[in-house]
């Protein structure tokens, strides 16, 4: 083969193998579809350029008219392949690279002391079972691999990523920066199995979502695990070394992993010299009968939040495990007898170490990834009236976006949706009210909270811990809104910033007990004022600020004793003119 393009007008299929062989370099163009026949390969023995764009991506795919995963064998990069060059900000200047990549229905991705740059790529519907990994990097080079912002989602097999560093370059850096993991049959990423001290692993804002099995596996080199977020998992992490570090992450909602004696993070017997350092991560709601089992580590567990959740136990101590100072955490109370119950130690097995967490913080790692620290309903019980929800976060939030605040009867207490006025008072604390009436039966109610981000952009996991009760006196039988209030506004003369509106009761069987109106500049909006609740049939509005000859509209609802708002009524005028009501009266033949 010589230097190649691929254009991206015509489907290109692999009916054998193809060879890029040394110093050739096989560029594809965004856009381009590659299909293999079963059992066929791509082998880099030069240079690959796959860079598509966010709208053409590049696909390799299987041929087969019904694909299914593991039909093709894949692309594999051998070592004589050209490597990616990257700056010192791991920006791409040049080598292998696959990039805006859709790489489906294969085996594998293999790296033989290769290094390309793989970002921004989608692995989806592969079978590794015939290999260690989907992705499977082999005794990487001492230098820089970078593996960021991809999709890896949907592949059976052992593992998604694997990272086969046994002689592999001391000084070589791994980076998996920006990913999401989610649905694997297997572990997420597996590292295995040197013992050399040296060289690095950087695992950073991935997200890791809904694995088959633990989302990592590191049974080789030093590593820092820092600020991702681990959720519906069969376990997070299985560490067997001291010198990782695990900090600024997010547990919540995972389960056990066998391997890691049922828990959903394990320590097992690490090697190295140094200590584990876990701190400023945030475990809630993790529903494995043991959050965190740790066997002959010693390890530095400090400045964590520790919620109450359905685990059994968040420190499981294994018989012949040394002493454990987890001091300086929040618990999310001080009771002692409570916390005593959460951890596994001396007092439950004599034979193993004894757990001290005193002094234990009184607030929550505000460093730590937030949660929802607290919900209350005013007032409650509540009955038909509007109500108020006050959220408190335990630290800082994004407030670009609201959350999501829904409740309901029943899981997933998404019935009712709490939209209105919605604001945040402080970063930490978010306000919004609901209009109850008498389509919402009496009863218990939970709240479900999602979609709120704290500052390190890490998405809070969804929260239903909190509820509410509605309840009201008498027997509603009522449940239709009133009919519409015939409505009248009008300017006044030389005066633009004032308008008044008059409306009478609409008709219905239930007695009209509130109305509200709004002014705006179109029909039904309220830009120039809010909704404003009264009890009267009238109302003047000065100040407004309107301009002299503009057209407004005046709105207006009227609410029943079942708490329902009728349909809106909208009337129009105009700024700084008083409107003339033209009367008719029967015409008399004399």
């Amino acid at each position: 083969m010589t230097d190649t393009v691929w254009n991206n007008d015509r489907i290109w299929q692999a009916t054998g193998n193809i060879f890029v062989d040394p110093g050739i370099t096989l560029t594809i163009e965004p856009g381009t579809v590659v299909k293999f026949n079963a059992g066929r390969a791509l082998e880099v023995d030069g240079t690959l350029i796959a860079a598509g764009t966010p709208t053409q991506v590049i696909r390799f795919t299987s041929a087969a008219t019904s694909p299914a995963a593991g039909d093709w064998a894949g692309i594999i990069f051998k070592d004589s392949s050209a490597d990616a060059v990257l700056d010192s900000n791991d920006n791409y200047l040049g080598g292998s690279i696959l990039r805006y990549v859709m790489f489906e229905y294969s085996q594998r991705l293999q790296l033989e002391s290769a290094v390309p740059l793989i970002d921004s790529s989608t692995f989806q519907f592969n079978n590794g079972a015939n290999s260690n990994g989907i992705v499977f990097l082999l005794q990487p080079k001492g230098q820089s691999f970078v593996f960021s912002n991809n999709q890896v989602n949907d592949n059976a097999g052992s593992s998604a990523l694997f990272i086969d560093e046994e002689t592999y370059t001391p000084t070589v850096t791994i980076t998996v920066r920006g990913n999401t993991f989610a649905g694997n049959d297997g572990i997420a990423i597996n590292t295995c199995c040197s013992s050399v001290p040296d060289g690095s692993l950087l695992f950073s804002h991935n997200r890791f979502l809904d694995n088959g099995r633990m989302a990592i596996r590191n049974y080789g080199m030093p590593a820092v695990i820092d600020a991702n977020y681990f959720a519906g998992n069969n376990g997070s992490l299985l560490l067997n070394h001291t010198e990782v570090t695990v900090t600024h992450n997010l547990f919540t909602g995972n389960g056990c992993d066998d391997s890691v004696a049922s828990s959903a993070i394990g320590f097992h017997a690490p090697t190295g010299s140094g200590t584990p350092q876990i701190s400023q991560n945030t475990f809630i709601a993790n529903n494995c009968s043991k959050t965190m089992y740790i066997q002959g580590a010693s390890l530095a567990i400090h400045d964590n939040n520790f919620i109450p959740t359905e685990a059994a136990y968040d420190i499981y101590m294994s018989p012949g495990t040394a002493n454990l100072d987890v001091s300086n955490n929040y618990w999310g109370t001080n009771d002692a007898t409570a916390i005593d119950a959460r951890i596994y130690d001396s007092q439950d097995d004599l034979n193993a170490g004894t757990v001290s967490y005193s002094p234990l913080l009184n607030q929550p790692v505000l460093a730590a990834p937030a949660f929802l620290l607290n919900a209350t309903t005013s007032p409650n019980p509540v009955g038909i009236q509007q109500a108020s929800f006050d959220l408190v976060f335990s630290a800082p939030m994004d407030q670009s976006a609201n959350p999501v605040v829904t409740f309901g009867p029943t899981q997933p207490y998404t019935s009712y949706a709490v939209l209105d006025n919605a604001q945040w008072l402080t970063g930490t604390v978010w306000r919004a009210t609901y209009d109850f009436t008498s389509l919402v039966s009496r009863g218990a109610y939970s709240l479900s909270v999602s979609g709120a981000s704290g500052l390190g952009g890490i998405e809070m996991p969804t929260d239903t811990r909190f509820g509410f009760t509605v309840d009201y006196a008498g027997q509603i039988t009522d449940q239709s809104p009133p009919g519409k209030p015939p409505l009248f506004a009008t300017g006044v003369n030389g005066v633009p910033g004032t308008a008044q509106g008059a409306w009478q009761a609409p008709g219905g069987s239930s007695p009209i007990i509130h109305y509200r109106y709004a002014i705006g500049t179109t029909a039904g909006s309220v830009d120039v004022v809010n909704w404003t609740l009264l009890n009267t049939t009238s109302v003047t509005r000065t100040g407004l600020g309107l301009v002299s000859g503009h057209h407004y509209r005046f709105s207006v609802q009227a609410q029943n004793q079942g708490g329902l708002w009728s349909l809106t009524s909208s009337n129009e005028f105009v700024a700084g003119v008083k409107k003339i009501v033209s009367l008719f009266l029967p015409l008399t033949r004399r």
